[in-house]
């Protein structure tokens, strides 16, 4: 569906994806200084947000999107 990507655009992609799982891990690393619960427990909480799950699907798609040679396939969309 998409051809291969221009160098700019996987770049672009790239650091995108990395916006979107920093900004996951800052979360995680905040409720741990805030709140007295094991890591384990803040995963189950932060996994109930729609928010922080529709990051972790950015960052995967982008991920992709930056490292295929052939772009994004059709079952991606």
């Amino acid at each position: 569906m998409f051809p291969a990507l221009s160098p700019s655009a996987r770049t672009t992609a790239f650091f995108l994806a990395l916006a979107a799982v920093v900004s996951v891990v800052l979360r995680f690393i905040y409720e741990q200084q805030v709140t007295s619960e094991t890591p384990s427990e803040i995963v189950w909480r932060l996994a109930r947000f729609f928010t922080i799950l529709t990051n972790l699907l950015v960052a995967m798609t982008f991920f992709v999107a930056a490292f295929r040679r052939d772009g994004i396939g059709t079952s991606w969309v």
